[in-house]
């Protein structure tokens, strides 16, 4: 031991703790409404597995299907009865995306609902908490980029897997990013981005 020197704080001891959960892989095509695939439903039993150890205190998803139907999955394996359902966390287009077109007021709805997820769930707790959000890929990457730059700009050029977690922490000080994209939990074999 070192005298005159603490040890590092621990991120998660007094914080906020949101893990944002990328829904798995969904049948191709139906944007809005696609049901998960049979590997989707096993990337979200990963994901299950994933916080088998965590004490969750919450869990929510947006309100498209993929998205439910992933956080149901992970509800049910942790033993959690209630997913809250946010129209909020849908996906979003923040921003021109090279190729895609993407219309002025769609870009302006996408960026101010960066900023009402912001303002709705990134509130420091009293209480050390964690809570799992279950969503999108384009949200996810926002949100890294919004906290981190202020901007969402760039977001397509990251990689989000199906059932990959980003992390953050909420504390008093501010908003941290903990950990972005996290697949050790899905084998290789198992894992998707489209």
């Amino acid at each position: 031991m070192t005298v005159g020197r603490t040890a590092p704080k621990d991120p998660f001891a007094d914080g906020r703790v949101l893990h944002f959960v990328r829904h798995g892989q969904y049948y191709d095509g139906e944007f809005e409404s696609g049901s998960l695939t049979a590997l989707g439903r096993r990337q979200a039993a990963f994901v299950a597995a994933h916080f088998a150890d965590v004490a969750i205190d919450a869990i929510s998803s947006s309100d498209a299907p993929r998205a439910m139907e992933t956080a149901d999955i992970v509800a049910e394996k942790l033993g959690l009865e209630r997913v809250v359902r946010h129209r909020v966390l849908r996906e979003v287009l923040p921003t021109s995306v090279p190729g895609v077109l993407v219309s002025r007021p769609k870009r302006s709805e996408g960026s101010q609902r960066i900023e009402r997820v912001i303002e709705r769930f990134f509130k420091p707790s009293r209480l050390a908490r964690q809570e799992v959000f279950v969503c999108h890929g384009n949200l996810i990457r926002s949100l890294v980029l919004r906290v981190t730059t202020g901007h969402p700009e760039g977001f397509h050029r990251m990689i989000t897997h199906h059932g990959g977690v980003t992390t953050f922490v909420v504390v008093r000080s501010g908003i941290r990013v903990v950990a972005f994209n996290g697949q050790e939990h899905v084998p290789h074999r198992w894992r998707s981005t489209v």
